[in-house]
């Protein structure tokens, strides 16, 4: 049997970390290792990874000055013995036969290196949104040029969870430490190490929306790597298959409307970064406005944008992702 690495970066989780630990035992596929890597966390993490390594021989633990997400991957990486990995955050768990149903995905193709399920996100114990990856059987079978076109209409996550990925995918990358939006920023690398991806419409992942974690922070700093990965991600895109063209651009549209709806607007920094945006959306708007395929979401902001200015467009924004977290 093959064996796969399960790489759990652990950061201050203490409330979520049992539920997901024993999610990942209780998995049907039993031949894995469990890496838990903690980051420097300040709460007791890591003495529950400590109490469970004491009860599985397949658990180790790493303990690690904190240097972020990427960093603690690409530690879980060099650690791991396994002939696939798999990422879960700490505050996610997964369903019983999450590594099974991965592995099986790549029966459909000898020319897929990644496979992915869908995954749901979950807040207050209520299940939200996935996605569909359903075409036949259950199963999305893509080649690479039709992969990144999904991704760039936001119709596939750009999240490292939820996929398994054979251990020689990362023989030549490795996650960007300092950046935020990794998972943006990486995806392009993925999606160009495969002729092929597998997405399967089973949900095995869920997503526990937390409020404090560092994914629904705000800085500055964070929002502008978002504009920085996306356009990687776009170039990589576009590299791929120039007739992706306008699909990046609604892409590059739709962060950057998102970087704008929660942007500081006093600082200097950030009043020369909104400048660049408001000069972006002038150049493209009209491309996003004319595709059938960009998100609803993306016309209605330009729009209000073009005619009730940027308080308007923050106010309606802030109101719509409140409606959306609490669907």
């Amino acid at each position: 049997m093959k064996k796969v690495s399960v790489i759990v970066p652990v950061y201050n989780t203490s409330l979520f970390l049992d539920d997901c630990i024993s999610s990942i035992l209780d998995q049907d596929y039993k031949e894995f290792e469990l890496l838990l890597i903690n980051d420097g966390s300040t709460d007791n993490s890591l003495d529950i990874c400590n109490k469970w390594k004491d009860m599985d021989s397949r658990i180790r633990v790493y303990s690690k000055t904190n240097g972020g997400l990427s960093d603690t991957r690409n530690c879980g990486i060099q650690a791991s013995t396994g002939d696939y990995i798999t990422f879960i955050d700490s505050d996610d768990y997964v369903s019983k036969n999450y590594l099974s149903y991965l592995l099986k995905l790549f029966s459909y193709s000898d020319k897929c290196s990644i496979t992915t399920c869908n995954r749901q996100m979950v807040k207050e114990g209520k299940l939200g949104h996935k996605f569909n990856y359903n075409d036949k059987n259950g199963v999305m079978i893509l080649s690479r040029s039709e992969t990144f076109k999904k991704a760039l209409y936001t119709q596939i996550a750009h999240g490292a969870v939820a996929r398994l990925y054979r251990k020689e995918v990362f023989d030549s990358l490795k996650f960007p430490i300092g950046l935020k939006h990794e998972d943006t920023y990486m995806l392009g690398d993925f999606v160009n190490s495969d002729e092929i991806m597998v997405f399967g419409d089973e949900v095995g992942y869920f997503y526990r929306i937390n409020g404090d974690s560092i994914v629904h922070s705000n800085s500055t700093n964070r929002l502008m790597d978002l504009v920085i990965a996306t356009k990687r991600f776009g170039n990589l895109a576009l590299a791929c298959d120039e007739n992706l063209r306008n699909a990046v651009i609604c892409k590059v549209i739709h962060a950057e409307l998102s970087v704008l709806s929660l942007i500081k607007l006093d600082g200097i920094e950030e009043k020369k970064f909104i400048s660049e945006i408001k000069q972006d959306l002038r150049e493209n708007s009209s491309v996003v406005l004319k595709d059938r395929e960009a998100l609803k979401r993306d016309k209605i902001a330009i729009v209000l944008l073009k005619f009730g200015g940027i308080k308007l467009f923050r106010m309606v924004f802030e109101i719509y992702s409140r409606v959306l977290r609490n669907e």
